[in-house]
């Protein structure tokens, strides 16, 4: 068996949780270790995005403004720190009149959104920053979608994001801040166990035989999370993790607007999704299903692929869509709050498993969306004790 120094912090899972916390780590003066068992970071799920990142809108339908400013914090915080890879993304929903697709609701959203998120472009480029949103007319919006099928259009409701095209540019550069300051990132380097000695983890062995020393671990590992913690008895077996599958379409049509578009099928209770512009196709998201297979590169059940494409092809009939339109499928697992559900938690996880009679120093983090990843980080060092973060 080999052995290295020691480090403050060792990571295991190198997927977004992972690139960021040991970003936010390393600035602090901490020395870190991130460990990934494949040969590149921010695979699986963190490769499978929709690469939008949502400023809040929706979270002020349930009066959610922790949630709200969380996300508007996130989205200047991606515009900020990476204006050649993330660029604003105006949205477009049709305004029909029923439920909340009306006038009124959508000015009195974006008047609420302006006055709570008026540091929305603090700090951020000028030519990144993100215009207030405003209601469309009828003229203006069928000005936009000349094959627009829409009884009773009322307008539109025009917003602006951001959106992160290039996913595997946006990772390199995750990769490359965090090695500039000055953490230690590991590709292809799988952890076989963690070390814990009289209640306290004390490093991890990795495959090939190596002893990696660290006062802390963090697991971010998402839907392996309960395997990577197997060989603990201590650690309380609660399903960390329960997965659903979420999952995206490229399609090889055009995309009907020059921003993100928000549709929805007639079909009662259907989801509201989102298609736009990517390489010249169109780039359609996100369907929730529910999963009980195995983390390892999920796939979509035909029926949930096939009820995707009917609901997009109802509310976009101008794309003749079926499943030969289908160029490639993007798909992740999220966490639930209840095995076999499609209703993502409210917040992520983030567990201290010494606090719950598992081993001191023991902690594990997954994320529900990208967008808040680093604020999931620094909330994770924020918790814990003096004696391990400077």
């Amino acid at each position: 068996m080999t052995e290295r120094a020691s480090v403050d912090l060792a990571i295991v899972g190198g997927g977004v949780v992972g690139l960021c916390l040991a970003y936010e780590a390393a600035r602090t003066g901490q020395t870190v270790a991130l460990l990934e068992r494949r040969a590149d970071f921010a695979q699986a799920t963190s490769a499978n995005w929709f690469r939008i990142l949502h400023g809040g809108l929706r979270y002020l339908q349930s009066l959610d403004l922790v949630r709200h400013r969380e996300s508007v914090e996130a989205r200047r915080e991606w515009l900020r720190d990476f204006p050649d890879l993330v660029e604003p993304l105006p949205c477009l929903m049709l305004l029909t009149g029923r439920g909340l697709k009306r006038p009124a609701l959508f000015r009195a959203a974006f008047a609420m959104d302006a006055a709570l998120a008026s540091w929305r472009n603090r700090g951020i480029r000028p030519d990144r920053h993100l215009p207030r949103g405003r209601i469309l007319s009828v003229g203006e919006t069928r000005d936009l979608l000349p094959c627009l099928q829409a009884p009773g259009l009322q307008g539109a409701a025009r917003w602006t994001d951001a959106v992160a095209k290039d996913a595997a540019r946006l990772t390199a550069a995750l990769a490359a801040r965090a090695r500039a300051a000055g953490a230690e990132l590991r590709p292809s380097h799988p952890v076989q166990e963690i070390l814990v000695e009289h209640g306290k983890v004390h490093g991890v062995r990795l495959a090939n035989g190596e002893t990696v020393r660290a006062e802390t671990v963090v697991t971010t590992t998402g839907p392996w999370t309960d395997l990577t913690l197997a060989h603990l008895p201590s650690v309380r077996r609660r399903d960390l993790f329960r997965p659903s599958l979420a999952f995206n379409l490229v399609l090889d049509r055009p995309a009907p607007f020059e921003g993100a578009l928000a549709v929805q099928a007639r079909r009662p209770n259907a989801p509201v999704l989102f298609v736009y512009p990517l390489q010249g196709r169109t780039f359609a998201g996100t369907w929730h299903a529910p999963w009980i297979g195995a983390p390892d590169a999920p796939q979509p059940p035909e029926r949930d692929l096939l009820a995707f494409i009917d609901d997009l092809a109802d509310a976009l009939p101008w794309l003749d869509l079926d499943l030969d339109a289908v160029q490639a499928v993007h798909a992740g697992l999220l966490p639930v709050g209840a095995a076999g559900s499609t209703e993502l938690t409210n917040r992520p996880l983030l567990v201290d498993h010494g606090a719950e009679g598992g081993p001191s120093g023991l902690y594990s983090a997954a994320a529900i969306k990208f967008t808040t990843a680093p604020q999931l980080a620094r909330k994770l060092l924020a918790s814990l004790p003096r004696s391990q973060a400077r």
